[in-house]
């Protein structure tokens, strides 16, 4: 059994890696500080400042899939 041939070369992959590295490091780290920000150093309530985070990350679990079957129909690009 053979695997297929990607096509691209390994410092392609290794760039498209690193790059994926530093998009999840910066879409991540602010969301892990926020939470202790917003309560500690704002002195917002634990509670209120778990709605503050959820909120958004609620918005796109319901929004997201509805946006992708909208642009996977589209035929505009």
């Amino acid at each position: 059994m053979s695997t297929p041939e990607s096509g691209l070369t390994a410092s392609t992959r290794a760039g498209y890696g690193f790059g994926s590295v530093a998009t999840g490091t910066f879409g991540t780290v602010p969301g892990l500080l926020l939470l202790p920000y917003l309560t500690d150093t704002l002195g917002i309530a634990a509670a209120v400042a778990g709605v503050i985070v959820f909120a958004p990350k609620a918005w796109d679990v319901i929004l997201n899939p509805i946006a992708g079957r909208i642009s996977d129909r589209s035929t505009d690009p």
